[in-house]
C-alpha cells in the first residue's frame, strides 16, 4: 500500500490545469501537519493552509474568508446570512450595506495620500469632508463600543488638524484596518456557483 500525498496531487493538477482555468481555482490544503516547515509546503503547492481540527458550522464561511480575498483580491461576493443569492458590490442588503468596507478601504486610501500631500493644510474643507464620511460609514459598520476610540481619534483631527496629523492617522488607519478586515471576513459567503473536490490523505 502506497501512501500518496494530497498536496503533490493537487501541485500536479495545477500544473496540468490551463493557465486559465488555474486562475479561476482556489485550491486548500486542510492537515493535522501543522508544523511551520509543513505549511511552508502546503502553501508552496496550494493556495492556503487550515488546520485540520473541528471548525463550527457558522465559522466556515469566515475561516475560508482570508484565504479567499488574497486569492482573488477583486472578489466582491459579500451576502448576510440566510439570503438565497450573492449580491454583486454596490447592492443594498436591507440590514447591511455591502459595499461599506469598499468604500471605507477606498477612502482610507484617499485620505492616506491626502496627509501626504499636505491636503489638511492645502484644503482643510474637503479634507474634513473626507475624514467626516469615515467616520460616518465606520459607524454603519459597527457601531459598538469597539469603534468608540477610532471615532474619538477622527473627531481629534477634525478639531486640530494641524496638530500630529501623520501619528494620529497611522494609528487611526491600523485600528480600521481590523475592522475592516473583521467586517470582510464575518460576511463573507463563497459564490453559489463554487465548486469543490476533496482529496483525503495523510500528508
Amino acid at each position: 500500500h502506497e501512501t500518496v500525498s494530497g498536496s503533490i496531487i493537487v501541485q500536479n493538477l495545477r500544473k496540468r490545469l490551463p493557465l486559465e482555468s488555474e486562475k479561476r481555482m482556489i485550491a486548500i490544503i486542510r492537515s493535522a501537519n501543522d508544523s511551520s516547515s509543513d505549511i511552508a509546503i502546503y502553501i508552496s503547492r496550494a493556495h492556503g493552509f487550515i488546520a485540520k481540527g473541528p471548525i463550527k458550522r457558522d465559522k466556515v464561511n469566515e475561516t475560508i474568508a482570508p484565504i479567499w480575498l488574497n486569492r482573488f483580491p477583486s472578489t466582491e461576493t459579500i451576502t448576510e446570512t440566510g439570503s438565497e443569492a450573492g449580491t454583486e458590490r454596490g447592492s443594498n442588503l436591507s440590514n447591511y450595506d455591502v459595499s461599506l468596507p469598499y468604500d471605507v478601504s477606498r477612502e482610507m486610501t484617499t485620505i492616506n495620500n491626502a496627509i501626504e500631500s499636505n491636503l489638511h493644510v492645502t484644503n482643510l474643507d474637503r479634507f474634513q469632508g473626507q475624514m467626516n464620511n469615515l467616520k460616518s460609514n465606520l459607524l454603519a459598520i459597527k457601531s459598538d463600543a469597539s469603534i468608540i476610540p477610532i471615532i474619538g481619534m477622527i473627531n481629534l483631527i477634525l478639531q486640530n488638524p494641524a496638530s500630529d496629523v501623520t501619528e494620529r492617522w497611522y494609528n487611526i488607519r491600523n485600528r480600521v484596518d481590523g475592522v475592516l478586515s473583521c467586517a470582510l471576513h464575518k460576511n463573507f459567503r463563497v459564490p453559489k456557483n463554487t465548486h469543490g473536490i476533496a482529496l483525503d490523505s495523510s500528508r
